[in-house]
């Protein structure tokens, strides 16, 4: 079951440390000083590991979650969280770096399109591209991040509606590096975030969702 805030809360120290565990292998160790720090547990190439991310209620539950899920994404890559430079891009994250739907959302509120293109962006942002990279730091996603969110909805047959995902993270990052979340692209990131090029191998056949 799903932890709240107020559980953590209202968990209290025992003689003895104990467990509370949220979804997908985070848990909140409760220490009997009081203490309650927050562990996410993994396994890779065979052996389970685990890794530290921070102390309740400095890392809200909110950001805790926020670097599991960015741990898990390093994880299905075949990247071990913990070696030092993918663990200070998840400490960046627990601090409050800028995140793909941070900058997205603020680049909708901004945007001055008719209100039915900006729910419809969104609402295809919630379904496919959130879930994958909407809490990763922005400027520490690669090209074969945005690609493994297109490519599956192209490989659905929706090219109509890859070809529209593509372009709208295309925008979100030129966003991002108008306004000084992210460095410049380089020739890789071109060639998967602007969709004249980025979207170049996809079908000539359309299907939208």
């Amino acid at each position: 079951m799903a932890l709240t805030v107020k559980k953590i809360q209202n968990a209290k120290p025992h003689e003895e440390q104990y467990r509370l565990h949220d979804e997908h292998n985070l848990l909140i160790i409760v220490d009997p000083s009081g203490g309650k720090w927050w562990r996410f547990r993994f396994k890779l190439n065979g052996k389970d590991d685990w890794m530290s991310l921070g102390v309740f209620p400095d890392v809200t539950l909110k950001k805790a979650r926020e670097a599991r899920d960015a741990a898990r994404n390093l994880v299905s890559q075949g990247i071990n969280p913990k070696t030092a430079k993918k663990a200070k891009k998840l400490t960046n994250l627990v601090e409050g770096e800028d995140s793909f739907k941070k900058i997205a959302d603020e680049f909708l509120s901004k945007k001055g399109d008719a209100g039915s293109t900006v729910r419809e962006t969104n609402l295809r942002f919630l379904k496919y591209v959130y879930p994958l990279i909407g809490s990763l730091p922005i400027a520490q996603i690669t090209p074969p991040q945005v690609l493994a969110v297109v490519q599956p909805i192209d490989n659905l047959g929706k090219n109509e509606t890859a070809h529209r995902v593509l372009t709208s993270c295309g925008q979100v990052f030129r966003y991002g590096i108008a306004t000084a979340h992210v460095g410049r692209l380089s020739g890789n990131y071109r060639g998967v975030c602007c969709s004249e090029v980025g979207t170049a191998g996809f079908h000539s056949s359309r299907g939208a969702a």
